[in-house]
Formats: structure tokens, C-alpha cells, sequence
């Protein structure tokens, strides 16, 4: 789950907030990682027969995050909640149910998706390194061992052409 307002760049020297930490701009960074984690997935299992998306169900009408942010931001989310953009939370949900069984995106593999449209990537989320950098991370962070790995067998099972 991702959401179509991730963060058009990544710090790597940041990711825990250490240095630099602000509700919103946590959250577009986590959505970011999401989609380059995703990207990363599909290329790592490209020809598998598999396919993996990042998908946003668009702003909607739910008290997901508790109360959100405060101050301005906050006041600005409390109105904008009440315009026809936030959809209700079951009809936000259809593009999320429709992606998980589309036919029609199994050539689109790594791509992203709102509402049942795809969106194009947009800055940090078209680089492919920080993509492959990322993954690494999180490996690291969940203690995978990368050679052992799930997406390591399906990778192995494809073949060195695919």
C-alpha cells in the first residue's frame, strides 16, 4: 500500500529520523521506500510469471494515523476530508481489490496504480540503484539472508536469461 504522494527523494542517512523527523514528511518518505521496494521486487522477479504493483488508494475518507497531524496541516486535512477528492473508505478500496486480481497488469509489473489508472513514477522513484539500495537495506534490517531468500529462489528457478 502506497500512496500517490510519496516523496520525490530519499535520505538514506535518515531513514530512522534521527537527524530531521516531521510527521508528514515520514510518511511520504516510508511511501517512497514502499514504491522502490516494489520496483526492486518486479525487476528482481521478472520472467517469474509473477506479477508485484504498488498501489494507492487514493485520499481518503478514514481516521487512518489517528489524528494526524496537527496545526495547519492538520486543519487543512480536517477540510479537505470533507471535499468530494476523499472518497469513502470502501470505494478507496475497490482499486486496491481490482489490482489484486487484474488480468490486464501482468505485463506492468513494478508499476503503480490509483483508482484503477496507473500513475507514472516520478523522482527517486524511476532510480533503479536507490531501488536496489533500498532493498538491501531492508534485508539488512530484517536480517534476510539475501542467498536464502524467497525472492532468491524464484530469481534462481527463472534462469540466468530471464
Amino acid at each position: 500500500m502506497v500512496s500517490e504522494i510519496y516523496s520525490r527523494k530519499l535520505d538514506l542517512d535518515n531513514l530512522q529520523g534521527e537527524r530531521k523527523y516531521s510527521y508528514f514528511g515520514a510518511y511520504r518518505a516510508s511511501k517512497l521506500g514502499n514504491v522502490l521496494f516494489t520496483t526492486e521486487l518486479a525487476r528482481r522477479i521478472k520472467g517469474s510469471g509473477m506479477t508485484v504493483v504498488s498501489v494507492s488508494p487514493g485520499p481518503a475518507k478514514t481516521n487512518f494515523g489517528g489524528g494526524g497531524p496537527s496545526g495547519a496541516m492538520g486543519l487543512v486535512l480536517g477540510v479537505m476530508k470533507r471535499t468530494p477528492v476523499f472518497k469513502p473508505a470502501d470505494q478507496a478500496a475497490e482499486g486496491i481489490a481490482w489490482a489484486a486480481i487484474a488480468p490486464e497488469l501482468a505485463d506492468n509489473s513494478g508499476a503503480l496504480y490509483m483508482r484503477g489508472r496507473q500513475l507514472s513514477l516520478k523522482g527517486a522513484a524511476n532510480e533503479q540503484p536507490l531501488a536496489a539500495r533500498v532493498w538491501s537495506i531492508s534485508e539488512q534490517q530484517t536480517g534476510v539472508d539475501p542467498a536464502r531468500s524467497a525472492v532468491a529462489a524464484v530469481s534462481a528457478a527463472r534462469g540466468p536469461d530471464a
